[in-house]
């Protein structure tokens, strides 16, 4: 046994993002309600065309990540909570065997490949949790995986998966539908001979003869062509990118920006190190755009880590990592290191794995706590909810109709056709003193609201005679002298 540790210990270092992601994970991304609204519906419905779930009727619909839905729903009604978990760690584990398949084929080197992989997956598992990216992130790192084996191979046969990769990716996450064909671009320039810089000359005319095939694999959807053009009704919102945290460029002060600093000043530290130490056009592109990419959104920044850690792959190919010891002590030493190192890590692993999976909890989002008293003391077919936009979710989860939820893209009139109820959303969100309070409660009709206290909201709702506060949440069970949330209700409200 020792010896089989020995010979394979470096691999010992891919437990280490695993270990992350236990601790990372011991609650859902609350998205998870809308995915598992959405995957419910499609079960026993269908697929929709206008919205079924918030209190506006008539707004057009496309559910954009239907197959993730549906998984994410079918594991959860079979094997509950635990059953999701399983699943963030079954598809985590082929991130890293496909990546690491990746980082191999480039540096040609098992120990190169383990720090690779480790270190890209560590970066990024703050990124790995019950949402579509999961699955977008394992299509993508196997297409460039595919690529790879073509342009290495030089046969055409690596080529034939990419298109029923673009059927998975427009059924998982359809707004991720194009990225494919920003991970291509760097090869079909790599067809062109730059003095000094192209290395592996590529053959373009496969991949310009996959490329439309792709394209037409990605109409086989629910939606068909509909599907293709949800990106250009969704992105772009200034509303949008200014009050979804993904979606807002990263922060000069936190990790992930220096983190992608730390990556190019190793890029260029290697490159000035040995002539010997080259990138190919492909990379260099690939550095450059995923590093834009990141820097206008924190949504690019996995992206980012994803192209940077395969292009460090194949520009260490011809670093040597080897290092010679001749002294037997310091031999035993590293050998019981390495068993030491193995046992360490393996019990750390199942044990916080053990933790991860007991205290893992859908959490308590904010006005959870209200919701589910109204789900207990009203009839959720009846009510009508103001709630605000990361709760309104769980609310409809739970049969409810609510005024909005967390598909932002949906409560814009350029993606719904009938209203911009985001931005009317963020005039209460804001505390606006001059927004019409009156006009929105008559024209929507609330049978309930969810109003945060010290609002202008709360002052107008205080003042009407048609509503009465029914429950106030506190901070926590322990400090009751500070309310932080309203439940208004219609008075007299059949139950």
């Amino acid at each position: 046994m020792f010896k089989k540790i020995e010979k394979n210990w470096f691999f010992v270092l891919l437990i280490i993002p695993f270990i992350f992601i236990c601790i990372a994970n011991n609650t859902v991304d609350n998205d998870i309600w809308f995915l598992l609204n959405n995957g419910k519906y499609i079960i026993n419905n269908g697929f929709p065309i206008t919205d079924p779930f918030s209190l506006h009727e008539g707004l057009n619909y496309i559910i954009q990540q239907w197959l993730s839905s549906f998984i994410f729903y079918s594991v959860h009604s079979l094997f509950g909570k635990t059953g999701l978990l399983i699943l963030l760690y079954a598809v985590f584990f082929l991130l890293m065997f496909v990546y690491y398949k990746l980082s191999y084929l480039l540096c040609k080197d098992r120990k190169k490949a383990v720090i690779i992989t480790s270190l890209a997956l560590l970066f990024m598992n703050g990124y790995i949790v019950h949402r579509p990216q999961i699955f977008t992130y394992l299509i993508l790192i196997t297409e460039l995986l595919f690529l790879e084996l073509y342009v290495q191979k030089n046969n055409n046969k690596y080529l034939y998966i990419l298109p029923f990769l673009s059927i998975l990716l427009v059924n998982f996450h359809t707004s991720m539908w194009y990225f494919q064909f920003v991970f291509i671009l760097p090869f079909l320039v790599n067809s062109i001979s730059i003095k000094n810089i192209t290395i592996d000359k590529i053959r373009i005319k496969p991949l310009i003869i996959v490329l439309v095939f792709m394209i037409l694999g990605g109409l086989i959807n629910p939606y068909s062509y509909q599907s293709l053009l949800y990106i250009f009704k969704s992105y772009g919102m200034s509303e949008i990118n200014n009050t979804i945290g993904e979606m807002k460029a990263i922060d000069f002060s936190v990790p992930p920006f220096k983190v992608i600093l730390m990556c190019l000043f190793l890029i260029l530290f290697l490159c000035n190190l040995k002539k010997d130490l080259k990138l190919d056009v492909r990379h260099y592109l690939f550095i450059c755009g995923t590093t834009i990419l990141a820097f206008m959104h924190a949504k690019g920044y996995p992206y980012f880590i994803i192209a940077f850690f395969f292009s460090l792959s194949y520009l260490i190919k011809n670093l040597n990592l080897k290092i010679k010891i001749k002294q037997k002590w310091i031999k035993a030493t590293c050998h019981g290191l390495k068993i030491g190192l193995t046992l360490m890590l393996s019990i750390t692993f199942f044990i916080t794995m053990y933790y991860s999976i007991t205290e893992f909890s859908f959490g308590n989002y904010s006005e959870g706590e209200i919701i589910d008293y109204i789900a207990d003391n009203y009839d959720p077919d009846k009510v009508r909810l103001y709630v605000d936009f990361n709760n309104g979710a769980y609310a409809e989860y739970l049969g409810m109709k609510s005024y909005i939820d967390g598909r932002a893209e949906l409560y814009f009139k350029k993606f719904n056709g009938k209203s911009d109820i985001f931005i009317e959303s963020l005039n209460i969100e804001d505390d606006n003193r001059d927004f019409d309070y009156e006009d929105f409660i008559n024209r929507y009709k609330f049978t309930h609201l969810i109003v945060k206290t010290d609002t202008y909201f709360e002052e107008y709702l205080d003042n009407n005679n048609d509503y009465e506060v029914v429950y106030e949440q506190y901070p926590n069970p322990f400090s009751k002298d500070v309310v932080i949330n309203k439940l208004y209700s219609l008075k007299n409200i059949d139950k």
